[in-house]
């Protein structure tokens, strides 16, 4: 699967088990909008207003936190993941990388 998307292995296993816990929170009977909806455009369109119905969604998830953690290792990725854009996910991986450059600096 992974060479097939284009990921290597962490990734496609990150992305399986996130896709795992969407699955068993919908059986579970919790929203789950990203997964509950016909129309996934809202999640990947370059449409401000169709990503905004995707991020108000997105909040009313319990799997919020668990979506914006992958988002955010893996930012790159299209999208309206954990509520968060591409580009928003990407200053957030690029704060934390800096952040723990910083801390294994002060270590030294």
């Amino acid at each position: 699967m992974a060479r097939i998307l284009g990921m290597d292995e962490e990734h496609a296993r990150d992305l399986g088990s996130l896709l795992d816990h969407l699955t068993q929170a919908r059986k579970d009977g919790q929203a789950v909008p990203c997964q509950e909806t016909t129309d996934p455009r809202p999640w990947t369109s370059d449409n401000a207003a169709d990503a905004g119905r995707a991020i108000r969604a997105c909040y009313v998830c319990d799997l919020v936190a668990e979506c914006r953690a992958y988002g955010v290792k893996y930012p790159k990725e299209i999208g309206i993941i954990g509520g968060l854009t591409s580009p928003e996910r990407q200053k957030i991986n690029r704060r934390k990388r800096w952040e723990a450059k910083q801390e294994g600096n002060s270590h030294e």
